[in-house]
């Protein structure tokens, strides 16, 4: 199994991570926050399968444009996978005809069919997706957010998406066969605890009193880092000194 956490821009420094989008075996995305600006458009022809895990703007903000951008060269429509409120959130307040166009009444350019088709998903309920079997989690977040945990033949992944303390996504990805790897949100450094614990993300003290929930031995990567705060972060996981914390570099493959 292979992950991507994509740049969030060109432009700034490349650690500079202000949106959120993972690609999975180069077929599905985890959110869109920056897959319609990080990726070359060629490569973003191959992806027709996105999963949102909430709609704050950081985790959609560029789904909408690569639709549109991609449009004319579609064969196939763009699946949009979601619970019940991420759908309605997209719906009403971005394909709706005001802020984007609907893509879902406007056929592919061949008629074939229509160019975005939302999925509907339920928690604790696995779905299939590119070759990969995928089950949503509830966290816990300001908003409806749900984790995710992938699995690819004998291999399995975990995101927690947004979130702060929370219980059953690390029980139900505690039983995972062969689970390789955890990505985490920690946004914020310990010395933001109360900020963190408003906004729903982690800190490093946090994420390490969280792990004690998670069975067996997997590494844990650290991503959703604000990017006024990723050197006290970056700095304070190097103090902690856990062998299986890592900050996941942006940009690299990983593969399992």
């Amino acid at each position: 199994m292979k992950v991507r956490l994509l740049p969030s821009n060109v432009s700034r420094p490349y650690d500079c991570q202000t949106l959120t989008s993972f690609v999975i075996n180069d077929k599905l995305v985890i959110d869109g926050g920056s897959i319609g600006f990080a990726m070359n458009p060629q490569d973003q022809l191959g992806i027709h399968h996105f999963v949102v895990t909430h709609t704050h703007a950081d985790h959609i903000a560029s789904l909408p444009v690569m639709v549109a951008d991609l449009y004319a060269f579609l064969k196939e429509p763009m699946l949009v996978y979601g619970i019940g409120p991420v759908i309605t959130d997209l719906m009403q307040h971005v394909f709706n005809n005001r802020i984007w166009p609907d893509f879902t009444k406007i056929p592919l350019p061949d008629g074939s069919g229509p160019t975005l088709v939302f999925k509907l998903i339920e928690v604790n309920k696995p779905f299939e997706a590119a070759g990969l079997r995928i089950t949503p989690i509830e966290v816990n977040h300001p908003v409806t957010c749900t984790g995710l945990l992938v699995q690819d033949g004998d291999k399995s992944l975990a995101f927690t998406s947004d979130t702060y303390k929370t219980d059953l996504f690390w029980a139900e990805a505690s039983k995972l066969p062969n689970l390789k790897a955890v990505f985490v949100d920690v946004s914020f450094p310990s010395t933001e605890e109360p900020l963190a614990e408003r906004s729903g993300h982690l800190t490093p003290r946090s994420l390490v009193e969280e792990l004690p929930k998670l069975a067996g031995e997997p590494d844990i990567f650290a991503v959703h880092i604000k990017p006024f705060f990723r050197r006290a972060v970056v700095a304070e996981f190097a103090e902690i000194g856990h062998p299986r914390i890592h900050v996941m570099e942006i940009g690299r493959e990983y593969e399992w």
